[in-house]
C-alpha cells in the first residue's frame, strides 16, 4: 500500500494480477492493451471502445463521490475515532487522486 507514497511512485512497476497483451505492468497498460485483450476475448471493438469510455467516465467521477461521502461520515464519529481516520484518508486520496487519475489518463 505504501508503494503509492513513494517518490517516484513505484506502483506503475508492480504486476498486473492478470497481464494484459504487451503489458504485464500496471505502468505499461494502455487503451491499446486493453483493446488488444477484448478483441482476444472476441469482444466487438466498438462495444471495447464504448465500454472502456464509460468506465473511464465512471471511474473519474466516482472516487471524489466516494471521498466527500466517506468524509461526510467522519465528520460525524466521535473526536477520539476522527483521530485514525487520518491515515486511511489519506490512502483513500492517494489511490483516487493518484493511482485511479494516472490508469484513467493511461487508457482514456
Amino acid at each position: 500500500a505504501t508503494t503509492a507514497f513513494s517518490e517516484p511512485p513505484s506502483w506503475p512497476g508492480l504486476d498486473l494480477a492478470l497481464p494484459l497483451p504487451a503489458a504485464s505492468r500496471f505502468g505499461e497498460v494502455t487503451r491499446d492493451n486493453i483493446l488488444q485483450a477484448a478483441e482476444a476475448m472476441g469482444v466487438p471493438r466498438g462495444i471495447a471502445i464504448r465500454e472502456l469510455a464509460r468506465l473511464t467516465g465512471r471511474l473519474s467521477a466516482a472516487g471524489p463521490a466516494v471521498l466527500a461521502r466517506i468524509e461526510d461520515e467522519n465528520a460525524g464519529m466521535p473526536e477520539r475515532a476522527k483521530a485514525h481516520f487520518g491515515g486511511e484518508l489519506r490512502l483513500l486520496r492517494t489511490i483516487v487522486n493518484v493511482v485511479v487519475a494516472d490508469m484513467v489518463r493511461q487508457v482514456a
